[in-house]
């Protein structure tokens, strides 16, 4: 379709290093889902694609070093994947989608220096990961999920002076990276590679 085209042409133009070129189609990418939406307020499949706009934007925002803006696109993406996951309680997609919106936001309320809300966000994308993990206990994915939240969380026990509770986070991000690479050693990933 003609959105996604414009984001992937924005995503390389972007890579390329042409940020002027590649906020410009992403713009045009936005304009054409938040038009899709109106017309289809609600369908998932538009608003999903609203959703991944948002994000884009948001991340060319963060590259700009303009978190406010990046921090208001992030919000329109979380507020887009809350109501998906809302609508489809057992869709594991719409699950994960609203954990990395948390995490998104939660990074980036890190780099404006605000540690108790992005813990919040970090707590609460935890929270579905490892809802997530246990419906699904062979799922690498969700497991190294639930290690990034790990991770997340103790960089901001680190950042706030909780030195204990961030290194008990950290041998947690052990455990199951450890855990993931015994049962796939092919798992770079898992490893660190």
């Amino acid at each position: 379709d003609l959105a996604r085209s414009h984001g992937r042409v924005g995503t390389l133009l972007g890579v390329a290093g042409d940020a002027e070129g590649a906020m410009f189609h992403w713009q045009q990418a936005l304009t054409i889902r938040q038009s899709l939406l109106a017309s289809d307020p609600t369908n998932p499949k538009a608003k999903r694609s609203l959703a991944i706009s948002y994000h884009e934007l948001g991340d060319a925002f963060v590259d700009r070093r303009d978190l406010p803006a990046a921090m208001g696109f992030y919000r329109q993406e979380l507020a887009l994947f809350l109501e998906l996951a809302a609508a489809d309680p057992t869709n594991l997609n719409a699950s994960r989608n609203l954990a990395l919106a948390h995490k998104k936001v939660g990074a980036t309320l890190v780099r404006m220096g605000q540690m108790a809300p992005a813990l919040d966000h970090f707590q609460e994308a935890l929270r579905l990961d490892e809802s997530r993990s246990s419906g699904q206990p062979q799922d690498a994915q969700a497991r190294m999920d639930v290690s990034f939240d790990h991770s997340d969380i103790g960089l901001i026990l680190a950042k706030t002076g909780d030195n204990t509770g961030a290194i008990d986070r950290y041998r947690k991000v052990v455990g199951i990276r450890e855990e993931l690479s015994q049962s796939d050693p092919r798992n770079a990933h898992a490893r660190g590679a």
